[in-house]
């Protein structure tokens, strides 16, 4: 079994925090890659928190928001917009809602990407499961309370087979910023959350169940 060192980040924290320790990370096993005599390759690595409130542009949108966009996406209720490497579009992240950010080779785990992707899915899924809240697959990425009502999404960055950004969980997290975009372009569905099903539980146990399954 690969090692793999957590790093749990005290939220709420700055997005753009979280995401140099990541590029830091990545960058010391492309390092390895190119120059394996010289830099030795780092564990994989799994980065944990909750960030303040931020709307993150995947690659199709990066850079593309008029001025007004950002302005209207920045206040009431205030929050950050930062562009971004991983696939998708936009999305929000928030208090309530964990993120997980993967760091690893795909090769010293075997995987494709495709069989990447599943295992995340399935992480979050069993995780859902485990507190009581029926959830499942569907068509589009991440994991579903139905086929309209979305708890958690999966947005990725591969470069020579190492992994970047990941997963987001809603557990508590203020669904109404949400209501300002078109959360990872699906038009006609609505995010929830463990609350928004009725299912009250601290943000911190469902982070260490997760955080069991996504390292099995």
């Amino acid at each position: 079994m690969q090692r793999m060192l957590y790093l749990p980040l005290r939220g709420p924290c700055k997005y753009t925090t979280a995401a140099a320790i990541q590029e830091s990370w990545v960058s010391l096993f492309l390092a390895h890659k190119q120059w394996p005599e010289t830099y030795t390759k780092p564990p994989a690595l799994l980065i944990v928190s909750q960030f303040e409130p931020t709307y993150t542009c995947g690659r199709r949108e990066s850079n593309r928001l008029s001025e007004e966009d950002v302005v209207y996406l920045r206040t009431n209720p205030s929050a950050m917009v930062v562009n971004t490497l991983r696939g998708g579009q936009i999305t929000f992240h928030g208090p309530g809602q964990i993120v997980g950010y993967p760091i690893l080779d795909l090769v010293d785990f075997q995987m494709t990407l495709k069989e990447y992707v599943n295992r995340l899915e399935l992480s979050m899924l069993r995780t859902c499961n485990a507190f009581g809240l029926t959830t499942i697959l569907t068509e589009h990425r991440g994991v579903w309370v139905s086929p309209t009502r979305k708890i958690a999404s999966i947005g990725l960055h591969l470069r020579r087979h190492i992994t970047s950004h990941g997963i987001a969980l809603n557990v508590s997290t203020n669904l109404s910023y949400f209501n300002k975009i078109t959360a990872c372009g699906l038009k006609n569905k609505e995010m929830t959350s463990f609350e928004r099903e009725g299912i009250k539980i601290p943000l911190e146990t469902v982070q260490s169940h997760w955080k069991l399954i996504s390292k099995k």
